[in-house]
């Protein structure tokens, strides 16, 4: 039986250049009070590779977020925490940090393994484990850290700092990690659910260091004894979570980089498909329900089979036993920042200043282009793929008719697009039928889908918008609320702390 003079929660999203804290009504899910401080927390390492923030200095910005927004009142019913995944902080017996966070952009995995001219140490950890891993995952770090003697004489255990934050908000002392969290550090059984004990010993490393694994989607603890604290939750999943209200499965996403991310109902369909495979999957529980085997990933072992199906999509287990597949591009509003930049700098060279509203001027131009049917085809993929990262972008069908500055922004933006649908198509049968309405084109209201799109691409620009409708045949609702993913660790933190007891239940408060 819930306290019903409860009447709020709390969502933090600590990011890697911001934190931010929301207010939210657990009645409505109106979000009341909103706060965005600079992450600039940075320490400088001894090494160029390092990349370092101050877990004490974070800890203490999400402390007075979390004052500023609960304000003394006894009406906070719990709080949840997001954030940076892949990362480490080391803590020792009591809780306390006693390392800097080594967060997920840390290099030191890339450096050369000793006797092993042409791999680094997260290749070499790749090979002898089994699993496929990455620098910045939390276990290459430590790896690392242990074979050249680094890990802080004090320290017991380790977790991302999300962790570290809902530990020492619910009076823990020792970290204990939703699934998400701790399949994003790498060496985590799926079908276990828990750190490979017998692939961290065979690398000689100690498995008490890794942190413990909920076994449930409970709260944690409680913070002053007053609200439940909620286990940290995945970034990605968070902000699902805060933006999709349940008539749409696909989210859109387009910041500096981009996303296309669906809800399903299991293992990308594969159930009774057993000769199928995943070549890059990163799989990620979330919330309730058991972790089906098949689907292997970043962090996972390679599943032997006879054929491979999708090559860029990764399976993130979701709530109630659905999953949530996810593609990403790594340019997406980056591409038209680039283009932008080229602009500012075609104009210094005619010695004039740049507008302040540029983009708007671009939008406009390639609006027109675009009207007139005059377009450049436009490769954005810039900075390569994840699955082929030596790929780079390129221009083509140029004749002397679209040579020009808006058919360049319209195929920029165009092409944006183009990535984010060829990743979509990968999975297209996996979308359910309710998220299909019946007639020909999304932007007049007859066929299509029901997507939601979100980032700052999507909000500030018209132009991409009516693009996406297209490309995607697609309705589109963008959530009231830019702050998805402090939003969706609010709306977890209900869930866990058994105000709302399913999906749907939560997805009928997102706006």
């Amino acid at each position: 039986m819930q306290d019903r003079n409860k009447k709020t929660a709390i969502g933090l999203d600590i990011g890697t250049t911001t934190i931010c804290g929301v207010l939210t009504d657990i009645c409505t899910g109106e979000m009341i009070k909103k706060i965005t401080l600079a992450n600039d927390t940075f320490i400088e390492g001894k090494e160029d590779f390092e990349k370092l923030q101050d877990a004490a200095k974070i800890e203490e910005k999400c402390l007075g977020i979390i004052e500023e927004l609960s304000n003394g009142a006894d009406d906070l019913a719990c709080i949840g925490v997001t954030g940076q995944m892949h990362g480490i902080v080391y803590v020792d017996r009591e809780g306390n940090g006693v390392s800097p966070v080594i967060i997920w952009q840390d290099g030191r995995g890339n450096c050369l393994y000793p006797g092993q001219p042409d791999k680094s140490y997260a290749e070499v950890l790749s090979q002898r484990s089994g699993y496929r891993l990455a620098t910045g995952f939390g276990a290459v770090t430590h790896y690392y850290n242990w074979m050249n003697h680094l890990i802080p004489e004090r320290a017991v255990t380790f977790c991302t700092i999300p962790d570290y934050i809902a530990m020492g908000l619910a009076g823990l002392r020792k970290p204990v990690l939703h699934g998400s969290m701790a399949a994003s550090l790498g060496l985590f059984s799926m079908e276990q659910g828990v750190f490979d004990h017998e692939a961290i010993e065979n690398l000689g490393m100690d498995y008490s260091f890794f942190p413990e694994v909920l076994k449930e989607e409970a709260s944690i603890g409680m913070w002053k004894g007053m609200a439940k604290v909620g286990p940290a939750f995945g970034d990605n999943q968070a902000s699902f979570l805060g933006s999709v209200d349940g008539k749409s499965n696909v989210l859109v996403n387009v910041g500096t980089g981009s996303q296309v991310s669906i809800l399903g109902e299991d293992v990308l369909g594969m159930r009774g498909r057993e000769t199928a495979a995943l070549e890059t999957i990163e799989q990620r529980p979330v919330i309730s329900g058991k972790i089906d085997e098949g689907a292997m990933a970043l962090g996972t072992k390679p599943l032997q089979t006879e054929r491979k199906v999708f090559d860029n999509l990764e399976c993130r287990p979701f709530m109630e036993g659905r999953y949530l597949y996810v593609g990403s591009s790594l340019c997406g509003g980056y591409a038209y920042a680039l283009l932008k930049g080229l602009f500012v700098e075609v104009l210094e060279m005619c010695g004039k200043e740049p507008s302040s509203d540029l983009y708007v001027a671009m939008n406009a131009w390639g609006k027109k282009s675009r009207e007139q049917g005059v377009s450049l085809t436009v490769d954005t993929r810039f900075r390569g793929s994840r699955k082929e990262p030596e790929l780079r972008g390129k221009i083509e069908n140029i004749s002397p008719d679209n040579l020009k500055a808006g058919a360049l922004i319209c195929g920029v933006l165009e092409g944006i697009c183009q990535e984010l649908w060829e990743l979509y198509r990968e999975y297209e049968t996996l979308v359910p039928d309710s998220s299909r309405n019946k007639g020909k084109n999304g932007m007049e209201g007859q066929q299509g889908l029901f997507i939601t799109g979100s980032g700052n691409g999507i909000r500030n620009n018209p132009l991409l918008r009516e693009i996406i409708y297209e490309k995607f045949d697609a309705k589109m609702k963008i959530p009231l609320y830019a702050e998805e993913a402090a939003y969706g660790s609010a709306l977890f933190s209900l869930y866990t702390s058994g105000y709302y007891a399913s999906l749907k239940d939560l997805q009928g408060m997102v706006r």
